[in-house]
């Protein structure tokens, strides 16, 4: 739902790294006018919380702290280039191992996600595999944020039951060498 209460359908970008890369200082208005005017979409599905891509990409982890001080400077960005994110989770099993850490966490994520109308969903990315429980961490979001379950693959089915909606990722494609 928008501002006026109106249905938007998502159709999300992977900006896996945005958050991280905002709050290291990068310029992201060239990327998330890629990706709504060249790729099609209106919704970046961006981490809130990752430690191994950002490895593998010689960057420093995305931790609590460092996520909760610059998302609502992201959000903002997002929305002056007129996009919907998807604020989704991942690695809690390195970065937030303790359920009650986690419930934490994702109360406060919550809250900074109700004062900008752009942070469409929360979603534990995968949470069969990064160490996340659903239930036990998203009941502690604040009443307004809409949450998922968590994205699956799209040849599976989405999980159940839902919190508020389902999320699913589409398959993952990759080029001729596989």
């Amino acid at each position: 739902m928008n501002e006026h209460g109106l249905a938007v359908p998502l159709r999300s970008h992977d900006a896996f790294l945005g958050l991280l890369r905002y709050a290291l200082g990068e310029d992201l208005r060239p990327f998330m006018r890629y990706a709504k005017d060249v790729a099609g979409s209106n919704c970046l599905r961006t981490f809130c919380l990752m430690s191994i891509v950002p490895a593998q990409n010689g960057l420093p982890p995305l931790v609590p702290d460092l996520a909760l001080a610059h998302l609502s400077g992201y959000l903002e960005l997002a929305a002056s280039e007129g996009l919907y994110v998807d604020v989704t989770a991942g690695d809690a099993q390195i970065l937030l191992q303790q359920v009650p850490a986690q419930r934490m966490f994702f109360r406060n994520v919550g809250e900074v996600m109700l004062e900008h109308p752009n942070a469409a969903l929360l979603t534990p990315n995968e949470p069969w595999k990064n160490g996340l429980d659903p239930y036990m961490s998203l009941t502690a979001v604040p009443s307004g944020v809409l949450r998922a379950r968590g994205a699956s693959q799209a040849e599976n089915a989405p999980y159940e039951p839902p919190l508020d909606c389902y999320n699913q990722h589409g398959s993952r494609v990759y080029g001729d060498d596989g």
